[in-house]
């Protein structure tokens, strides 16, 4: 029976969560796997279920609606689960001019990429506190680094969730929790696709990430207690590289979309 504390994973029905929950259930952590797609996450569970040796328990709830993080905190109250490490990875790409996007979509973007994982870190953050012992993972993007025009949602979303964790760091480490900032850039999953995207394409030209790839580098450095990491070399280069790009060449950018939409 394993040790290690168990590992509460949103977004862990395909992509990126599912990596990471296989890569953390591989090291013995019982896992708890969140999403509001019923039908995946108990196929993703049965997977980890055959190929770790840990207890898997799959929660099915929508986090992007308000409400969500007492209920999943409830939810594991009552089945007992004692969590140690909490990874916020759920997310959703709105792409398009901002206007355009539905009121809808755009509030359960802000709740599922700020408010939710605020108030999952706020109720998980206390009791790890408590303890003097946990874990939180925050899965930004390499998109946090600048203005996105088209994505004018994502990016500062994203940029609030790397300042909230470095932040959250600083206050935490006293208390023995480490919080580690993930910082991906494009990454070959669903959320790409869903617009239009060729990965194979991609994958080809060096300028896609495997979401394996993204989990090991990730929890390797939670375990390492580094602040952040942006998995991947040329991902590195680009994150430096970001601040130095005008905003005249941002706009122009912006123009030529438009023109050619």
């Amino acid at each position: 029976m394993s040790t290690l504390p168990a590992a509460l994973v949103t977004g862990a029905s395909s992509g990126i969560g599912l990596r990471l929950a296989h890569e953390l259930a591989r090291l013995g952590h019982p896992l708890v796997v969140v999403s509001e797609r019923a039908a995946e996450l108990e196929q993703a569970a049965a997977e980890l279920r055959r190929a770790h040796a840990v207890p898997v328990h799959p929660v099915v709830q929508d986090l992007a609606v308000p409400g969500a993080a007492d209920a999943l905190v409830a939810a594991c109250d009552a089945a007992g689960l004692p969590v140690g490490l909490l990874v916020n990875n759920a997310g959703v790409l709105l792409a398009g001019p901002f206007l355009e996007q539905p009121a809808a979509r755009v509030a359960g973007l802000m709740q599922l990429h700020t408010t939710t994982v605020v108030e999952l870190c706020h109720r998980f953050g206390a009791r790890f506190a408590a303890r003097g012992a946990g874990g939180i993972l925050i899965v930004s993007s390499i998109s946090a680094r600048m203005p996105y025009p088209v994505i004018a949602l994502y990016g500062p979303s994203k940029g609030f969730l790397r300042q909230f964790g470095r932040a959250l760091r600083h206050e935490l480490r006293p208390h023995g929790v480490r919080v580690t900032v993930v910082l991906p850039g494009a990454t070959d999953t669903a959320l790409y696709a869903e617009h239009g995207v060729d990965r194979r394409l991609a994958r080809r030209l060096g300028v896609m990430r495997s979401p394996e790839r993204v989990a090991r580098d990730a929890v390797r450095a939670w375990r390492r207690d580094r602040a952040q990491v942006v998995p991947g070399l040329l991902d590195r280069v680009i994150w430096g590289l970001l601040p130095l790009v005008p905003h005249g060449l941002i706009a122009l950018a912006y123009r030529v979309w438009r023109h050619r939409r």
